[in-house]
């Protein structure tokens, strides 16, 4: 297995799938509660991390027309076929990557490991629906606010404090 590649991205991406191939089926009999906690922990942080890499990938291949080398009707298509995954997570995907592109502060949570890629979504959907004649710096305070509500709630609760960040930032400012 190829652990190099032209781009630095796509090298790095094989050098993870060729470690993991490596412990693939190895038997967790001998891990004790401790390494499994943290293992899973990380985990999480490195799926989150890889949503983010997989959502610049997918902005640079709209931008580079990789929907045209099968004449798919869209990105997402063509990543639904590519990846075997339904049309409705493809479009899913899509739209993650989309509103990470438009909120870098988020972007970088995740790839941080900060947030997983439901409570990035939840964010960006909520700051998405915000006024679009908001002061910057209003966005940008409403945007760390629901980033660091990541620490501690899941994405059920961030929606719903995402419908109510302009309230909380209110309430914060008195």
């Amino acid at each position: 297995m190829s652990t190099t590649a032209a781009h630095p991205v796509g090298s790095a991406v094989a050098r993870v799938r060729s470690v993991l191939s490596e412990v693939a089926g190895t038997p967790l009999w001998s891990m004790s509660q401790d390494e499994a906690a943290e293992a899973l922990a990380d985990v999480a942080r490195v799926e989150a991390m890889l949503v983010e890499v997989r959502s610049g990938l997918l902005i640079h291949a709209e931008t580079v027309g990789v929907q045209e080398r099968n004449a798919s009707p869209s990105l997402a298509v063509w990543h639904s076929n590519v990846t075997r995954s339904t049309k409705r997570e493809s479009f899913r995907q899509v739209r993650l990557a989309e509103g990470l592109a438009r909120h870098s502060l988020v972007r970088e949570a995740l790839g941080r490991g900060d947030l997983v890629a439901e409570q990035a979504s939840v964010i960006c959907t909520a700051l998405d629906a915000l006024p679009d004649d908001l002061d910057p710096a209003v966005l940008r305070e409403a945007t760390e606010t629901l980033v660091a509500f990541g620490k501690v709630h899941d994405a059920k609760a961030l929606r719903v404090l995402g419908r109510r960040i302009l309230d909380v930032g209110r309430t914060r400012g008195r």
